[in-house]
């Protein structure tokens, strides 16, 4: 079926497609570098399993939670909700050594990290009518596509520079800047009340 490009004129989806990607952008990384940290560390490379375990246990719980709790809270309160958790757990990674705090954190930040994707799909979807949902998604996964490939190379470069512990507080600011599309978002829908 053919694209229909007139999605790309609703605020609405261009908003949405925005705090989308900016999430992709800020997730897509986390998992490449982290092994890099705990190295960093000096944790024990058998304890990169443990982890990610805890991370992909905590992916499965965010899904199944955020995705109930959307509709209950509404999308953008809540993607901003997740975008400043994953920002301040960031913070708490790069910056507490104690292997205890890591593991909990694995279980937070796969948990929020994978949890806003439930949420953005439903901003995607109620900013366009349902006839220009295909187009929308397309969109959409292109645009997220695009973060996830680009994210890993600029993250790379910036460790490179800076060294792998700020990656992730650079990580965490770019899942800062996914949630003003929906803080903008928030303010429209009261000033319409």
């Amino acid at each position: 079926s053919k694209l229909d490009a007139s999605v790309l004129r609703s605020r609405r989806f261009m908003l949405s497609n925005a705090a989308s990607l900016l999430d992709s952008f800020a997730n897509s990384s986390l998992f490449i570098f982290i092994p890099f940290l705990l190295e960093y560390r000096g944790i024990e490379a058998s304890f990169i399993g443990l982890f990610t375990s805890i991370f992909f246990i905590g992916n499965l719980l965010g899904k199944v939670v955020m995705g109930r709790m959307t509709d209950r809270i509404g999308q953008e309160r809540l993607l901003i909700c997740c975008e400043s958790c994953i920002f301040i757990s960031l913070l708490l990674l790069a910056f507490i050594p104690s292997a205890a705090i890591i593991s909990a954190l694995a279980l937070i930040l796969g948990f929020f990290t994978k949890g806003t994707v439930p949420i953005t799909s439903t901003m995607i979807a109620e900013a366009v009518d349902k006839e220009a949902f295909e187009s929308a998604y397309s969109i959409n996964s292109l645009s997220t596509s695009i973060a996830n490939t680009v994210a890993p190379l600029f993250f790379g470069i910036l460790a490179d520079i800076l060294g792998v512990l700020m990656i992730f507080p650079a990580c965490g600011a770019a899942a800062l800047l996914a949630a003003v599309p929906a803080a903008i978002m928030l303010r429209e829908k009261k000033m319409m009340k």
